[in-house]
């Protein structure tokens, strides 16, 4: 899978998740990164920078464990279009 086909499908994942996701939520729920991979850690890392750069909001929190804000659910306000005037 390249790049761009994973962080989208990482932005759909984090979109229709009502609330934050752990790491391990997000690799038992999808196929984009492995577990047992310290390297899939950081992609999906970058993946998130990725997504802020692109001017998404991806919220993060400690939700216990040893899962350290991990996931995240996405502010459906940056996904929206401004409004546009037709004159």
């Amino acid at each position: 899978m390249d790049k761009n086909e994973r962080i989208w499908k990482l932005l759909m994942y984090l979109r229709a998740c009502p609330a934050p996701v752990s790491w391990a939520e997000i690799v038992r729920d999808t196929d984009l990164y492995t577990d047992d991979d310290s390297s899939s850690k950081k992609t999906f890392e970058r993946d998130k920078k990725d997504l802020r750069e692109c001017g998404i909001s991806i919220h993060t929190e400690n939700i216990g464990g040893n899962d350290e804000a991990a996931g995240g659910t996405v502010s459906y306000t940056h996904l929206t279009l401004p409004t546009i005037l037709l004159v």
